[in-house]
């Protein structure tokens, strides 16, 4: 059985449910492409595949060395061009509340680039991780 269903409910618009666990989201293409642009566009799903995979990569790490997860947030910003209609680019800014060693720091680097989806996208990608480590105020 295939892992996820996708049903079209109407132009530009879908509803998916993953199989497994029951949960369904829907997505809308966006008004600048002629949709309705009430739910996430497919392109949106590819940014959040992105930055929901860094951060399980980086939670691993956390895990590891006691870094609590509350001291990330992550934010991907997505950018479209026309001629092709495509993502140019992707940009993961990972903000870290804390003041974290170099050579751990590093490792949560590697972890981000090491993520299976930024690994899967083409090389031609435009996809940019960036961490801004800050002391929590």
């Amino acid at each position: 059985m295939p892992n996820i269903r996708i049903t079209l409910f109407r132009l530009g618009a879908c509803q998916v449910v993953h199989r497994a666990s029951g949960t369904i989201l829907h997505t809308d293409t966006p008004p600048e492409f002629g949709g309705g642009g009430s739910s996430f566009s497919s392109t949106d799903l590819l940014a959040a595949a992105l930055g929901t995979c860094i951060a399980t990569n980086i939670a691993e790490s956390a895990v590891r060395h006691y870094i609590p997860l509350e001291a990330f947030d992550i934010d991907v910003e997505k950018e479209l061009g026309t001629h092709p209609k495509r993502v140019t680019s992707l940009t993961v800014t990972i903000s870290v509340f804390m003041l974290i060693p170099p050579d751990l720091l590093g490792r949560l680097q590697r972890a981000a680039e090491s993520c299976v989806v930024r690994r899967a996208l083409d090389p031609a990608l435009d996809v940019s991780i960036v961490f801004r480590v800050s002391p929590a105020n």
